[in-house]
């Protein structure tokens, strides 16, 4: 599911309904008793003439969830990660 160009894909089994907005997607369950999934956010590459991301901005907001471990990759080489952040 994507938006102008910012995406994001539920892994399956899922249990979540995924609702673009511009810049950004509302990840909610289906039921209270799904509350775990793993989700892939894709960040548009940069406009012609501007060949680097210079910075990234990632925020998570929730009233009832955590994120446990959170990854950046560039293609498929990881960048950051961070794990037990919940």
């Amino acid at each position: 599911t994507s938006t102008h160009g910012v995406g994001v894909l539920a892994e399956e089994p899922t249990q979540f309904t995924v609702q673009p907005r511009s810049g950004y997607a509302i990840v909610s369950p289906t039921s209270a008793g799904n509350l775990s999934g793993n989700f892939h956010f894709t960040v548009p590459r940069p406009q012609p003439g501007y060949n680097n991301i210079v910075e990234v901005k990632v925020e998570f907001t929730s009233q009832s969830s955590t994120v446990d471990d959170f990854s950046v990759y560039f293609g498929n080489k990881e960048k950051i990660k961070e794990n037990n952040i919940g």
